[in-house]
């Protein structure tokens, strides 16, 4: 039982990781798809703006009076066609060159060469038909000799027999090499006029032809390249821009965190520090509520290195002094040294038999070295002393001491 509860654990876990991982692979594909379509609309738009068409092809139908003869005399008006150009939708770009051109279908006849050389004009007009802009060009029919004339009639007269072919000439001529659409009220109408009133023609069409130049012209000189490259630009930048708000989202998190954990940090340290100051206090409140034995004895007596008032030899014969036993009784009561703030002397106190002598004399001269020792590292102490307390609590405790001591030596003394 306890081998299939482990393989059907095992199983579990192996498919909640495969449908994890399949979930993630299928997000994954999903945004990845998405990225693709956005990028290929995004650049459509972009195609869509900045590149214009190409070519716009308008028929021109040029209108004259038949009933004004010229040599009447009257004003008789010019052939002219007038079309529009942002007719619900605006036909030239804004801030784009355009090269426009008049193609004229001429037969060859007698009048038309008779006429000679005759003037095609151009006019733009904008918004409320003001002039905006104008162009004239001369225009001709090729010259052709009679005899050529004859030569190509006798040749062709086949073809001019059954009407597959005209004696026509097609020509082109170029009004603007750079017109500017200008911004803001750019053209709405323009108006042809042929500057001649004998003039015969049998169609005339408008030609205008956008002059691409810069990142227009590869996009339409190239498209496919070009989209190829625009589409994994974008496809690139948008990747970028979710890799850097998915990192400044885990920056974020990340300095929240952090902020959570020194704001925790230093709690537990102010925490740490007001039980250090709560302890410190209650040692003091201890140190201060603790008898003390040694008070009434001068802090002369106490030793230089141990803080310890010296140990009282007991007699020759071995009995035991009051004073000597008062002493012995108050250094086990009192165990507190302070010998880490006491000046040390390198100088070793004096045994009972180099300080005291067998004579009276000797015991008072040794008596007297002992006590002017122990006012010197009482000085000592006393200028090294931090708190005005603990230093009367301890001067009293090594009064008590130095007093019983005197008073054992004495008893000694007088023994």
């Amino acid at each position: 039982m306890g081998v299939f509860s482990a393989l059907l654990r095992y199983y579990r876990q192996a498919v909640e990781a495969i449908k994890e991982l399949f979930i993630r692979a299928l997000m994954g594909v999903l945004v990845f798809l998405g990225y693709v379509l956005l990028s290929l609309f995004i650049y459509a738009i972009m195609r869509r703006i900045m590149v214009p068409q190409k070519v716009h092809v308008r028929p021109v139908h040029l209108y004259f009076s038949p009933a004004c003869e010229p040599n009447s005399g009257s004003v008789c008006p010019f052939p002219r066609a007038e079309f529009l150009l942002n007719d619900g939708k605006k036909l030239l770009s804004s801030g784009q060159y355009y090269t426009i051109s008049l193609d004229l279908e001429l037969p060859e006849s007698p009048v038309n060469e008779d006429i000679g050389v005759f003037m095609v004009n151009l006019t733009f007009y904008t918004t409320g038909k003001r002039f905006l802009s104008t162009s004239a060009r001369p225009l001709m029919l090729h010259y052709r000799s009679p005899l050529l004339n004859t030569m190509s009639t006798l040749l062709f007269s086949p073809l001019l027999l059954l009407g597959y072919w005209e004696q026509t000439q097609r020509m082109g001529l170029v009004l603007y090499e750079g017109y500017y659409e200008p911004y803001g009220d750019g053209s709405t109408s323009a108006i042809v006029s042929i500057l001649s009133h004998r003039i015969q023609l049998y169609s005339t069409t408008l030609t205008i032809d956008a002059n691409f130049s810069g990142f227009t012209y590869y996009l339409y000189e190239w498209p496919i390249s070009m989209s190829i490259i625009v589409v994994a630009n974008i496809f690139i930048t948008l990747c970028t821009c979710t890799i850097m708000m998915w990192l400044r989202d885990v920056v974020r998190d990340y300095d929240l965190q952090r902020q959570r954990g020194l704001q925790r940090r230093r709690a537990l340290q102010q925490q740490q520090q007001l039980q250090l100051q709560q302890q410190q206090q209650q040692q003091q409140q201890q140190q201060q509520r603790q008898p003390s034995g040694l008070a009434h004895l001068p802090p002369a007596t106490l030793h230089p290195v141990s803080g310890r008032p010296p140990r009282v030899a007991p007699p020759p014969d071995g009995r035991t002094t009051p004073s000597s036993e008062a002493s012995v009784d108050t250094l086990t009561e009192d165990q507190t040294t302070t010998g880490s703030e006491v000046n040390e002397d390198p100088r070793p106190l004096p045994s009972w038999e180099e300080s005291y002598g067998d004579t009276e004399s000797e015991i008072s001269e040794g008596f007297n070295e002992v006590l002017n020792r122990m006012q010197s590292v009482r000085s000592g102490i006393d200028d090294q002393m931090g708190s005005g307390t603990e230093s009367g609590s301890a001067g009293q405790q090594e009064g008590e001491e130095s007093t019983d001591q005197r008073e054992g030596l004495r008893h000694r003394t007088g023994q």
